[in-house]
């Protein structure tokens, strides 16, 4: 149990304590095993009682475009309200390392870097780490780990980025790289969700943060563990866990509706203006209405067909495996309004611009008549390997993670 006091200084480290002699018995305890090698349980232990680390406030502000969190936004819509201005030949460049042996997370875009997760099991060494690129393709900062958990995207916030590992969150200056604090909570791939001065994280508890200080708000007990990716408005926070989804008040975490689900899901919810779009963990598409969960319709895609949709304008757009297409539904009645073959299959979740849908595998991106499903453009990348959830939308480019000739990294298209 996380103790709900906190102590602050804002002229050095501060963590969160709770002033009891039992916690003062405990954390002697700690300090006394710390000199035992190889006692596995004292990092767990030291986390529980001070979960929080603090050197500075984070400067928070507007989300930075053109693609500052997974699926641009924090209801992980997919879409984006500017259109892409691609050319007729684009080139594949690559700018800034990136890209893992078995999960790449995708790149965050910001007006000046490219921010991205790197997590690689090549021999001689492991690598954990995340790293930001300037859009020059000179690195700005890193930071590295030798434990095995990978990272999980980041999210930008105003100046700050928030960084993601397995049991631990912390909010670093996104130009500098500067660690402004620490909380030894979060879990891979659940990218950080930010909302005004609030962060939330799923794991092994889903907990708001206080997007400045790092300081604990409130745990949502009712949500079982594991609730993964989460979406949010100011007032709402929506998560999946254990077969059911739940809409949470912002503020302290209670219960609005929680609704049980036809197939639990991989990834979290998607979440538009009316509608809840999960995709199954067995290909299940599922639409749920925002106002209190209920089902409004599913539709059967191959058992394979596990990526998140996208949602924009009351239309759902996802990608099935076998055959590998794009669809596109109603939102609210789940008429199918068009149906394209895309021939081969994809890791990738659709993005989305005003006029086109984006797909991506190995070899090309199609770029999708968002009206028609008519193949506007196919663009060539001819990678080895193709990042998950992938693609970032900016003005005249694309980005994304993958490798090309084992050489993993964060290529842009434009």
């Amino acid at each position: 149990m996380q103790p709900s006091n906190v102590s602050r200084s804002t002229s050095g480290a501060a963590t969160d304590r709770s002033v009891t002699r039992r916690a003062a018995l405990a954390a002697s305890a700690v300090a006394a095993t710390t000199a035992l090698a190889g006692c596995g349980g004292v990092d767990e232990l030291r986390d529980s009682l001070n979960p929080r680390t603090h050197n500075s406030d984070a400067e928070l502000g507007d989300p930075p475009e053109p693609w500052p969190t997974a699926a641009h936004d924090a209801l992980r819509t997919g879409y984006r309200d500017t259109e892409t201005s691609l050319p007729d030949s684009p080139t594949v460049e690559r700018i800034g390392p990136g890209g893992g042996d078995f999960y790449e997370g995708p790149p965050m875009v910001g007006p000046e870097a490219v921010y991205a997760p790197i997590h690689s099991q090549a021999e001689p060494e492991y690598v954990r780490r995340f790293v930001a690129t300037g859009l020059d393709g000179e690195v700005r900062w890193r930071h590295d780990w030798s434990e095995s958990s990978g990272p999980a995207s980041p999210t930008l916030h105003g100046e700050t980025a928030f960084l993601t590992r397995a049991g631990e969150t912390m909010a670093v200056d996104r130009r500098t790289g500067e660690v402004h604090w620490r909380y030894a909570a979060g879990t891979v791939p659940s990218t950080p969700t930010a909302v005004g001065d609030r962060l939330y994280l799923g794991g092994k508890s889903l907990i708001a943060l206080d997007g400045v200080t790092g300081e604990r708000l409130w745990t949502a007990d009712a949500v079982p563990d594991h609730a993964g990716e989460l979406a949010a408005t100011e007032n709402t926070v929506y998560a999946q866990s254990d077969g059911t989804l739940f809409a949470l008040d912002a503020a302290d975490g209670s219960v609005h509706w929680e609704s049980e689900i036809e197939q639990a899901a991989y990834a979290g919810p998607v979440v538009g203006e009316d509608t809840i779009a999960l995709m199954g963990s067995e290909g299940l598409l599922q639409a749920r209405s925002r106002a209190d969960g209920s089902e409004r319709w599913s539709v059967q895609f191959d058992n394979a067909a596990q990526n998140p949709p996208a949602i924009a304008d009351g239309v759902v757009y996802a990608t099935d495996e076998s055959p590998y297409a794009c669809r596109a539904y109603d939102a609210v009645s789940g008429e199918e309004l068009w149906d394209v073959d895309l021939g081969v299959g994809s890791d990738d979740r659709p993005v989305l611009d005003p006029s086109t849908v984006y797909v991506a595998d190995e070899d090309a991106i199609d770029c999708i008549d968002r009206e028609t499903g008519e193949v506007r453009q196919q663009l060539t990348i001819g990678l080895d390997s193709f990042s998950q959830h992938a693609i970032a939308l900016a003005d005249d480019a694309l980005f994304f993670v993958g490798q090309r000739d084992g050489e993993g990294g964060v290529y842009r298209v434009g």
